[in-house]
Parts: C-alpha cells; sequence; structure tokens
C-alpha cells in the first residue's frame, strides 16, 4: 500500500527498462484519467531501453541491427502480442512509414528444423508447422487443457497416418485386418470396464463409445483402399476413439469424472504399448519411423502422466510436477528412454537455453502444451527488425507521450530497508548517476532515425552529454556492469516519502544480490528466491553472407534450426530483414545468419567494481564462433567449406580468410540482468509473486517472478508486467492463460 498524503498523486519509481518494467507502465497508464492517481518515473542505466532483449542499429556498418540474440514471438504469446498490438494502434504510424502497423512488424513463420547427429554427420529434422485459425492477440479464449489434449491426440493419429501411407502402404491390408481383429477386443474390455462402475452411470459415455467404434470401423476400412481416409491404422484408430470420446467428453466446472479418465488412459496406454513395440533402433528402423514413435510416445507419454498425476480436476496447478526434472518425468510416467534422450526434448531445452540445467517437468509440459496446442495463425513470429526498433522503440514513444518520464544514465547501485508502521518497506535507492546533460532542462532523447524509423544507436548520443567526448575516448561502455568509467558527480538518493512512495523492482534476478543485500538480510523467503532461481549466461553471433541461402547448400526454406552442435546449437536465416536493414555500399548481402545458445560459465561473476569481466566473455564468444565455423558450419552449408566460407563474408575492409570474421558481430553478457532465467527443477518453488516481496512498497517484476509462464521468455516477461499493473490497480481481470489467477483468488 502506498504511503502518500491522501489527494497526492502516487509517486511510482521502477527500476530498470526491461520488458515487464514497460509493460508495467503500459498498463497503468492505459486507465483513464491515470495522470490524476499516479507520476511514474523509469531508471534506466546507459541509453537504451530493452533489458536482455535490447538491440541497436550501427551507423558505421551501414546501420545493421545487432541484436543481444535471437528474438522471435511464438504463436501462443497472446499477452505480448494483445499489448503490441495495442501500442501499435495508439503509434498511430501513417501507412507510408515502415512498419506502421503491427502486422508490418511480425512476419508469421512455420518451419523449424532440429538438426539430429547421425553417425559422422548432421540430418535435418524438419517440422513444417501449418497455419492455424486466429491471430495472436485477438482476444479469443484459449483451448482449455482438456482441449490443447484433443488437439494433441489429433495431431499424433496424423503423424502416424502420415507415417503409415507414406512408407507402409504395401502393409496396409495387415494394419485393416489387425485394426478390425484389435477393435473388436477392445470393445469387450471397455464394455467391461464400463460394466464395473457403478449402475448409476450415464448411457452418455456408452453411447459416445459405441458411436466412436463405429466410426472407427468406416474410416478404418475406407482408410485401407482410400489413402486419404482418416484413421487408417490399428494405432491412429485407437488415437481416433480417444479424441472422439473427448470431444464428447468436455470439461465442465467439475472436472472430467473418473470413468472418463480412466478409459482413456487405457486407450493412451494401449496405444503406448503398440509404439514401443516397434523397433527404433537405427538399424532396424529409417528416421522417418524413429522420429514419428519419438513423436507419439512424448505425446502419449505426457497425456498419461497428467492424467496419473490428476491435472485434469476443477484448477489446474502446473507447480505440482515443478519439483522433477522433465527427463526424470517422463521417464517416471513410462517414456521409452530414446524419447527421453532425443533430439525433439533437446530441442526444448536449447529453446530455453538449460542445456546443463534442465527444465521442471510443470513448467516445460505446460509451455510445450500452449506451444503446439495454443498458437494462432503461425508457430513463430519473426520481427522484421530489431527487437529494439520493433517492440521497444513503440513503447517508448507511446509512453513517453502519455506522460510517463525516463531518467536514462542512472543506474540502481542499492536499496536501502527501514520499518514504518511496524511493516518494512523500501526506505532509500541509491542511483549513480553515469553522466550529465548539456541542457539539463530537457530529457534525454535516445533515438535515432535509421530511413524513417525509430532506433536504438549502439553508443549514447555523446552530443548532448557533457562528459560526451571524454566518454567516447575512453572506450567504455556504460552497460557494462564492471566498466572502470567513473561517475562525474555523485550518487543520486531517492527516499521514501519523497521521490517515491512505491518501487517497481524490474531489474532481473542475477543483478539483485549486488543490489538488495539488505532485503536479503531482513527477508527469509526473498533470499532463498535469490539463491533458488538459477541463470545462465548466453552468447550470440549474426553473420552477413554475400552468398544467397539457396546458395550455401542449404535444402530447405528459410528456417528457424535447433539443436545443433555446441557451442552454438540455435540458427536462424534472418534474411527476410534485408529490405529493412540494408547493405554496405558496393556489398551486397545474400544472406543473414544469426547463431546463439546458453554459454556455460567458466568463472565466477566477479565482484562490482572496474574489472574486464565483460571483456574476457566477449572473447570467449568470438573464439566459439570461429572454432563453430571451422567445425560445424559446412554441415549447414555444406557448399561454403573451406576459405569459401570465409570468402562468403561481407568485410568491407577487404581482411583475408578468418580475419574477415572481424567484420560479424558477436555478444556476451556484459551485465548480470543479461543472464538468461533458467527453470530447473525446484525453482517455480522459490519464485514470489509481484505482491510477494516482504515489503509493503515494493512490487516485483520480470520474467523471473511467478506468472503462468514461468521460463524466461516475452510472453512471461508482458505477464509479469500485467500483473504488476494490476496489483497497482487493485484491478484484476482475468488474462489469456492465467491459470495462476485461480489461487491469487484464494489468498487474497
Amino acid at each position: 500500500m502506498a504511503n502518500n498524503t491522501q489527494g497526492q498523486k502516487e509517486r511510482i519509481a521502477i527500476l530498470g527498462g526491461g520488458l515487464a518494467s514497460l509493460v508495467t507502465a503500459f498498463e497503468i497508464t492505459s486507465e483513464p484519467h491515470w495522470q490524476d492517481r499516479y507520476e511514474i518515473t523509469v531508471y534506466q542505466a546507459g541509453w537504451r531501453l530493452g533489458g536482455k532483449g535490447a538491440s541497436s542499429r550501427n551507423p558505421e556498418h551501414a546501420h545493421r541491427i545487432e541484436e543481444h540474440g535471437l528474438h522471435v514471438f511464438y504463436g501462443f504469446y497472446e499477452n505480448a502480442f494483445t499489448i503490441m498490438r495495442r501500442c501499435y494502434e495508439e503509434l498511430g504510424r501513417e501507412s507510408h512509414q515502415p512498419m506502421a502497423t503491427w502486422r508490418d512488424a511480425f512476419t508469421p513463420h512455420n518451419l523449424i528444423t532440429l538438426q539430429e547427429q547421425i553417425g559422422d554427420h548432421w540430418d535435418a529434422w524438419v517440422l513444417p508447422f501449418p497455419a492455424t485459425p486466429g491471430t495472436p492477440g485477438d482476444g479469443e479464449p484459449l483451448p482449455t487443457l482438456w482441449q490443447s489434449v484433443s488437439r494433441m491426440i489429433e495431431y499424433a493419429a496424423a503423424v502416424f497416418d502420415y507415417w503409415h501411407f507414406s512408407l507402409l502402404p504395401e502393409d496396409a491390408g495387415g494394419f485393416g485386418k489387425s485394426l478390425r481383429r484389435h477393435s473388436r477386443r477392445l470393445l469387450r474390455q471397455m464394455l467391461q470396464i464400463l460394466r464395473e462402475q457403478d449402475a448409476s452411470w450415464s448411457d452418455r459415455l456408452l453411447g459416445a463409445f459405441q458411436c466412436a467404434m463405429i466410426r472407427v470401423f468406416q474410416l478404418g476400412m475406407q482408410g485401407m483402399t482410400q489413402p486419404e481416409g482418416l484413421p487408417s491404422s490399428l494405432a491412429s484408430g485407437m488415437l481416433g476413439i480417444a479424441r472422439l470420446l473427448m470431444e464428447r467428453m468436455r470439461d465442465s466446472p467439475e472436472g472430467v469424472a473418473p470413468i472418463e479418465l480412466k478409459l482413456l488412459s487405457w486407450l493412451l496406454q494401449q496405444q503406448r504399448a503398440l509404439v514401443h513395440r516397434i523397433d527404433r533402433k537405427p538399424r532396424n528402423a529409417n528416421q522417418a519411423t524413429r522420429r514419428m514413435l519419438i513423436c507419439e510416445d512424448l505425446f502419449l507419454t505426457t497425456i498419461l502422466g497428467l492424467i496419473d498425476e490428476g491435472m485434469f480436476g476443477k484448477q489446474v496447478d502446473w507447480r505440482k510436477l515443478d519439483s522433477l526434472d522433465i527427463k526424470e518425468w517422463l521417464l517416471q510416467h513410462g517414456a521409452h528412454p530414446t524419447t527421453v534422450h532425443s533430439t525433439l526434448l533437446h530441442s526444448l531445452f536449447d529453446a530455453a537455453f538449460s542445456q546443463g540445467h534442465g527444465v521442471a517437468a510443470g513448467t516445460l509440459i505446460h509451455c510445450m502444451i500452449r506451444m503446439f496446442a495454443t498458437y494462432k495463425g503461425a508457430f513463430m513470429w519473426k520481427m522484421n527488425a530489431g527487437m529494439g526498433e520493433t517492440i521497444f522503440s513503440p513503447l517508448y514513444e507511446v509512453l513517453q507521450r502519455r506522460g510517463v518520464r525516463f531518467e536514462f544514465f542512472h543506474r540502481v547501485d542499492q536499496l536501502d530497508v527501514a520499518e514504518k508502521d511496524g511493516k518494512m518497506r523500501i526506505e532509500r535507492i541509491h542511483i549513480g548517476r553515469q553522466v550529465t546533460l548539456k541542457d539539463p532542462s530537457r530529457p534525454y532523447h535516445p533515438l535515432i532515425d535509421v530511413h524513417g524509423l525509430p532506433c536504438w544507436p549502439p553508443t549514447p548520443d555523446f552530443s548532448q552529454l557533457t562528459e560526451g567526448e571524454a566518454l567516447r575516448e575512453s572506450g567504455a561502455s556504460l552497460e557494462d556492469w564492471w566498466t572502470s568509467w567513473k561517475d562525474p558527480v555523485p550518487a543520486r538518493v531517492l527516499c521514501a516519502d519523497q521521490d517515491f512512495d512505491r518501487v517497481v523492482l524490474g531489474i532481473s534476478i542475477a543483478a539483485l544480490p549486488y543490489l538488495c543485500q539488505d532485503l536479503i538480510k531482513k527477508s527469509p523467503r526473498f533470499s532463498a528466491m535469490i539463491e533458488g532461481i538459477q541463470t545462465t549466461q548466453t552468447q550470440a553471433v549474426q553473420i552477413w553472407f554475400s552468398t544467397p541461402l539457396q546458395e550455401t547448400g542449404w535444402k530447405q526454406r528459410s528456417p528457424i534450426s535447433i539443436q545443433f552442435a555446441a557451442p552454438f546449437d540455435t540458427w536462424a536465416d534472418m534474411t527476410h530483414l534485408l529490405p529493412i536493414e540494408g547493405s554496405p555500399e558496393g556489398h551486397p548481402v545474400g544472406s543473414i545468419a544469426y547463431l546463439c545458445s546458453s554459454m556455460p560459465d567458466n568463472e565466477p561473476l566477479p565482484p562490482r567494481g572496474p574489472n574486464d569481466y565483460a571483456k574476457r566473455q566477449n572473447e570467449r564468444v568470438h573464439q566459439h564462433a570461429l572454432r563453430w565455423l571451422r567445425d560445424h558450419a559446412h554441415h549447414l552449408w555444406p557448399k561454403l567449406r573451406g576459405e569459401r566460407l570465409w570468402e562468403a563474408m561481407i568485410d568491407p575492409l577487404h581482411r583475408e580468410e578468418e580475419a574477415r570474421f572481424a567484420a560479424q558481430y558477436w555478444h556476451a553478457p556484459a551485465h548480470p540482468s543479461d543472464r538468461y532465467v533458467v527453470a530447473s527443477a525446484g525453482s517455480t518453488h522459490h519464485r514470489l509473486r509481484t505482491d510477494e516481496s516482504d515489503f509493503s512498497n515494493l512490487l516485483l517484476t520480470g520474467d523471473w517472478i511467478l506468472t503462468a509462464m514461468n521460463v524466461g521468455c516475452v510472453e512471461a516477461a508482458t505477464l509479469a508486467g500485467r500483473q504488476t499493473a494490476q496489483a497497482i490497480l487493485h484491478k484484476y481481470t482475468p488474462l489469456p492463460g492465467d491459470w495462476l489467477a485461480a489461487f491469487r483468488e484464494k489468498t487474497t
């Protein structure tokens, strides 16, 4: 509760300019007449917003985009798209301006490839996701868990059918006989299950099952003669029964009846038993068969495990499953070992930068179900510029117009706690002022114009700074946590009841041990959160080739490719950025490659103070990239072998061989808050909600707090920001996919 005088505006200090912080400000200032109630100031170190998602346009390299990594929106990011659609609408750009609407800002992307190592070569496992109805952020209700599982079963049946018809047409007759024989046995056993139930059990379920069996017989026999008939086999026949039963057994407020789950579980167990009997060893099964079996087993075991764990009740609590790592959980529920150690599962780890850390079972299963069963329009949406100008420039411009104040070059150094009225609160915030403005009467203007698009530069605008020339000559970065640059003026101390009434802590968790020692000492659960949530470094590389993608030897369309050779497990073709990025004069760009992955620590984070840590980590990325390019790039781009690889790199200075890589871009985190938050087993239980800080005037926000999506991603950060704004406004409305809301209502 704020401690301001009645009638006075509540002063909100937002610490950090990452996505969750900006969403918090966006939601508060979306309220009618918000200016009558609040004053909002965002304090940000350095010259740009974005946190882990910050990017810039480099004027020394033809204004190319330079990112912290690969940033995409998944099609299930319902909250993130809602915010961005509203932001672009209010931004009101003219139709002739670049990226005038959110549709101009995002491109649907459906081709994902998993790189699977087979012997001494890599083989692309192609996952072409179909376009789906709807548009992300359209406000349409998301499928329930029951509906999502039904979609997964439908997908599993379709995968089996595709495999069966494309690879085993000569065995169709055998499958037909097997289907009819097995279906009779299935019917007898299912009827026995029903007879064992209470006599008062409704005939509705028995009728549904009988209708389903008739339909399976009809479609099964059609499938033996007409390949388009579905389902066509014993396996998809059982899945067809399961899906048709699920369609008739709609979930209700009371949840699904035990008999319904018993029947569904029995069907899926029979299906999985068949899947496990098929030999999947590489010498006895072709790649398509083995991959089909892995997909089937992962989906079936997931659903069976959810039934066993009682997840189809009235309320779903994914935290129940988070004490185990996903691999342990799948093995516990009967998954085949080859599934647990498969490229498919590992790709989900890579997508969450979690190799070496693991992922909590409930968190990953929930994310997987949302990812596969609730995406709208496209599986992914690529940004049509850097994340800086796609996300953070629009948010900044809208918030500034609304009246939010931004204090750039204000580095948060320390939070002090004191007790008032029997409650602990934030009493003081120590702010390091990194530079001073030449004209203190005017706010710093952070954006530059690149072909009509507001963008963030890679360095501050030195002309606006009193110490601009000295900073330029020093080469120091104000985003480097361990910079040697000395603040030119004394620190600023913000005081409760004078400068702020409420604090929103939006700085990511890896920086908090440096800033929040007082909070850690005073609050055991705040301390447990800091100790229990792990983070990892990431690394990113961008390469500009003169060679078009189709001339590199890559055989598919433009992909996002996951689970490749260390030290870079993810590659994305980003050539679609060329229209907005352009090429250096006389050096036309043919294609753009982004590489990224997690990067295990090779030394502990040093204490605060001048240190070359960031420089050392950046050099690690440089060396990792050179090694990866020498040893593994030819697997993706077979026509760029040896010297041809280096020759294909754009380098206006015309250096030779590996030296040409110096003209590319690579990045390692230079600030603890840049580190990626991982969702390892047990860590969810240490996460706190926005209003659980134990300090009366402090709210927490970021992808590290407890939300409905407890994994590091844009959707989690957006949910956090919306949750924080609701706590400030005391206005709780259901958010898309927020299963935690029911538990919040219980404790409010």
